[in-house]
């Protein structure tokens, strides 16, 4: 073949050195073309795309003879020192008849489930030269989410009405009890509030007292009784006190100690328990006092606008069956047989000065009082003046001597239309004084 008509003008010469020298071997068995044609090795190129395999033609099948070029790197080299252009070896080639090439179906992207199991591997096989892959993908299963556990009841069927009746029963019950302890309840209360008959002044007797607060050995305060019971004797208007209370005789000598003749003769008294009598003080000539001259024989003397407003019509003494009683470590106790108390109540005719009086008349009122009252002023030791203390809303001024069963205590207070005074030597026989007057 000549290639001296391709010999390209002022062709570059190559230094020997730098000369590449590839070996090509060609296999035995292959069908060369008849004729390569070589072309220099471009400069770096973008390829262009690719058509889509379904739009290449299939070749025809009818052709006598391929004419190629068969190009070897040492033949170009070789023509290109001797100033030629690179050509090539011409090769016939009688291709044998191609089978039909059917376009390729796109592969449908299946999105490829998650081994169930972990430690599975998937290796896909080994690709078949033009030969389509035929993937069949399987669909995940969708998981069947496991049966529900059943419970079954360890009970056989006809038990259960007897459960549920049973429970029925209990509520039932419950309801019925609740119901029957309301109205046990609202009878009993009902019962508590009936009023009861109230026995006579001079037959009366009440239960034992409570107790409230009042001065100890050690400075504290030892509970005071709260006089109660059936007794309530609240004096009509036109009744005078010593209407009210009764009348007992009792003599004391116009000479002698006043102190010792009035305790010797209230104690000749027949007292039941919390008993309040009525007293007749006389003279041995059967003469009775009035109350100035009571005053006068027991050596009182208080201030003048004391005695000018109390009625001198209506006052009377009055004697008790004393029940609470203190030993000398001011514990208190019931006594089993009552013992005398005394004091006296007036009616007043005007309180507020009469207030005024009593506040002038605390500074000696102990003492005024010892052979009226029969206490040891002495024997205070815990009250050195006098304090309050209140009984059904009723302030009372008491001095101890030292205990509440040997004291001075007095109050003021009202009962109905009418104020009274009240001076005691006990304080649960003024207590019973109160509530006998107020009718508590």
């Amino acid at each position: 073949m000549d290639d001296s008509q391709n010999k390209p003008n002022n062709l570059p010469v190559l230094p020997q050195d730098n000369q590449i020298k590839p070996e090509i071997k060609i296999g035995s068995g292959l069908d060369l073309p008849e004729k390569i044609n070589i072309q220099p090795k471009p400069e770096t190129r973008v390829m262009p795309p690719i058509p889509p395999i379904n739009q290449i033609k299939p070749a025809t099948p009818d052709i006598p003879a391929l004419k190629s070029v068969l190009r070897t790197m040492e033949s170009d080299l070789a023509q290109l020192n001797k100033g030629q252009k690179p050509g090539g070896i011409g090769v016939d080639l009688k291709p044998e008849k191609l089978p039909e090439i059917k376009p390729a179906q796109p592969i449908a992207q299946v999105p490829i489930p998650k081994p169930e199991k972990q430690g599975m591997q998937a290796t896909l096989g080994e690709a078949e030269k033009s030969k389509a892959l035929n993937i069949e993908i399987q669909k995940p299963k969708a998981a069947i989410p496991p049966p529900p556990n059943k419970i079954v009841s360890t009970s056989s069927l006809p038990d259960k009405p007897k459960k549920n009746f049973a429970k029925k029963f209990l509520i039932i019950v419950a309801i019925v009890a609740v119901i029957v302890i309301c109205l046990i309840f609202l009878l009993t209360k009902t019962s508590s509030t009936t009023p009861t008959p109230t026995p006579s002044v001079s037959q009366s007797t009440l239960p034992s007292s409570s107790v409230s607060p009042t001065a100890s050995p050690s400075g504290s305060f030892s509970p005071s009784p709260t006089a109660s019971g059936s007794y309530s004797p609240t004096p009509e208007s036109n009744l005078l006190l010593s209407q009210t209370f009764g009348q007992q005789e009792i003599v004391v000598n116009s000479s002698g100690a006043p102190a010792s003749l009035l305790l010797n003769s209230i104690d000749s008294i027949s007292l039941t328990d919390l008993e309040l009598k009525g007293l007749s003080v006389v003279d041995e000539a059967k003469k009775a006092y009035d109350l100035k001259g009571i005053f006068s024989r027991f050596l009182v003397s208080p201030p003048n606008d004391f005695i000018n407003n109390l009625d001198s019509s209506d006052w009377t003494m009055i004697a008790f069956g004393q029940k609470e009683k203190f030993n000398s470590q001011g514990i208190a106790s019931d006594s089993v047989n009552p013992y005398s108390r005394w004091g006296l109540v007036s009616k007043v005719k005007n309180p507020t000065a009469l207030r005024s009086a009593l506040n002038l008349w605390e500074k000696t009122m102990a003492s005024d009082t010892k052979d009226l009252l029969g206490h040891n002023p002495s024997d205070n030791k815990f009250t050195l003046t006098f304090m309050n203390n209140t009984y059904n809303k009723i302030v009372i001024r008491y001095m101890n001597f030292p205990y509440p069963d040997k004291t001075v205590d007095y109050a003021i207070f009202e009962s109905g239309d009418n104020t009274y005074f009240a001076i005691f030597n006990s304080r649960q026989g003024l207590y019973q004084l109160i509530d006998a007057l107020t009718g508590e």
